[in-house]
């Protein structure tokens, strides 16, 4: 399949030197044989008849087969209101405070 124009062919990039090192380290200390066999006990454990065992397991092991669920959160302010915002520009060369509504005040000024 040829490369689309203006797309890379590598998006993700050339790994870290620490991710490449990592990556070295797993593949010499956890074969392929240790990890069938711990994907199997996680697959085992989601399986059980202990709810303890499940309730772990479950989580993990949608989260590495589908992927996180992405989290919403809605912010909002008192009362499920919208909250107050107030945008200022700062004029750091003359020392004034302008509001959105056009008023200014000088943070310096005494009084």
């Amino acid at each position: 399949m040829p490369f689309l124009k203006g797309q890379s062919g590598n998006p993700g990039g050339k790994p870290s030197t620490q991710r490449q090192q990592l990556n070295a380290l797993l593949d010499e200390r956890f074969s392929t044989t240790k990890r069938r066999k711990v994907i199997d006990l996680l697959i085992e454990d989601a399986s059980s008849d202990d709810w303890e065992r499940r309730r772990e397991a479950r989580p993990l092991l949608l989260a590495y087969t589908f992927g996180k669920p992405t989290e919403y959160k809605e912010l909002s302010g008192p009362e499920g209101s919208a909250i107050p915002l107030e945008i200022v520009r700062i004029d750091y060369r003359n020392g004034l405070t302008e509001t959105e509504d056009g008023s200014a005040s000088d943070p310096d000024a005494s009084g």
